[in-house]
């Protein structure tokens, strides 16, 4: 006998039907059987205007699916209103849902048979459910979770600095960028996150200056181009406590880059100073398997002033431990700092990498470059 289907939750189903729409899902991977009855009034609509060589526009779905549903069409519209607006998520996302409730819906009629005829055992019920279990709880060899083609990790581009992403791939993972006092270390932070912004959101969590302080610095990076400045603070955001960490990130939605400035700063306490830096670094080294990528600036102890060297970051060595890559800025100048690469943990490249030179207060440019390109 042929079961039930058990419906999609709704916000699966308006996800469905809207990487159907974009093109985005193939519609035979959708089952109509699944959907509301409002779903599939609509469904059959886009099925009926495939083929025309581009998505049909919401008026045409509209009109098509009247046809379909004998109820009041303003719950068409409203359907269709929350199909637009709904998050879609990666498309493999929702595959990988569509098939678990497929999955479920075999296993319960299945077991709905076994059970009304009297064959049934409850071990047999428990191995027909753990058979529904999400392939990422299943134990997975490496070799099917990885794909075809094997590539090293990308992380975001920079481009005033093309001498990081020839040799690091961009910004990927977490970052340390580590310096003596006035070596240029949050003047290169606050730039990478700057030109990062317009490719995606930035959280600039700031626990040495004010807000207008740092509205005074991007000023100044632009020269007062206030075009510029509009273009480069629309996708970046400001933050004096990491209390709002997981909020921001989740009202964000996106992956994100988070710089901390500086991570010796999160911290008021004497006491207890090193114990919540480590829990902040372990909190934000995390980030990197939801996609989002972390800077961290670091003050240098001391003890190594004068030398770059992979284990200067003061307070807690956690913070060299964590990071992807170390960096560590060497003042040379006036106007003249050093970037030195002294971990890189995907990469081969170790050493000097590049000459930075002032254009102003706040902005560098690689030595031979006649001009520095933030965008």
């Amino acid at each position: 006998m042929k079961g039930r289907q058990l419906p999609l939750n709704i916000e699966l189903e308006h996800a469905a039907i809207h990487a159907c729409l974009k093109g985005e899902l193939a519609t035979d991977q959708l089952h109509i059987e699944e959907l509301s009855k409002t779903g599939q009034a609509i469904f059959k609509a886009i099925v009926g205007l495939g083929g025309k060589g581009k998505s049909p526009s919401t008026k045409a779905v509209l009109l098509s699916a009247s046809e379909f549903h004998g109820g009041d069409v303003g719950d068409l519209r409203t359907y269709m209103k929350a199909v637009n607006e709904s998050d879609m998520p990666e498309i493999e996302e929702v595959l990988e849902t569509l098939a678990r409730k497929r999955a479920i819906n075999a296993v319960v009629n299945e077991a709905t048979d076994q059970i009304a005829t009297g064959d049934y055992s409850l071990l047999g019920i428990k191995d027909l459910v753990d058979k529904t279990a999400s392939p990422k709880n299943r134990l997975v060899p490496l070799r099917d979770r990885m794909g075809k083609k094997i590539t090293p990790p990308v992380g975001v581009h920079i481009p005033s600095l093309p001498s990081v992403n020839r040799e690091l791939n961009g910004i990927y993972g977490v970052v340390v960028i580590q310096g003596e006092p006035a070596a240029g270390k949050s003047t290169l932070g606050l730039q990478i996150g700057v030109s990062i912004s317009v490719e995606r959101p930035v959280l600039y969590y700031d626990f040495e200056q004010g807000e207008e302080v740092m509205a005074w610095h991007i000023n100044e990076m632009f020269a007062g181009n206030r075009a510029k400045i509009d273009r480069y603070t629309e996708n970046l955001y400001v933050r004096h406590t990491l209390g709002t960490l997981e909020r921001d990130l989740g009202m964000l939605k996106v992956p994100s880059l988070v710089v901390v400035d500086s991570i010796q700063k999160v911290s008021h306490s004497i006491s207890h100073k090193r114990e919540t830096i480590d829990s902040v670094v372990h909190k934000l080294e995390a980030l990197k398997k939801y996609g989002h990528h972390v800077i961290f600036i670091s003050e240098k102890g001391r003890a190594s002033y004068g030398n770059p060297s992979m284990s200067g970051s003061k307070e807690t060595g956690e913070i060299e431990y964590a990071g992807d890559a170390v960096y560590d800025v060497m003042k040379v100048s006036e106007d003249t700092s050093e970037l030195w690469v002294v971990k890189n943990r995907h990469y081969k490249f170790t050493g000097m990498l590049t000459t930075l030179v002032r254009e102003n207060s706040w902005r560098f440019r690689e030595a031979g470059r006649s001009s520095n390109r933030i965008d």
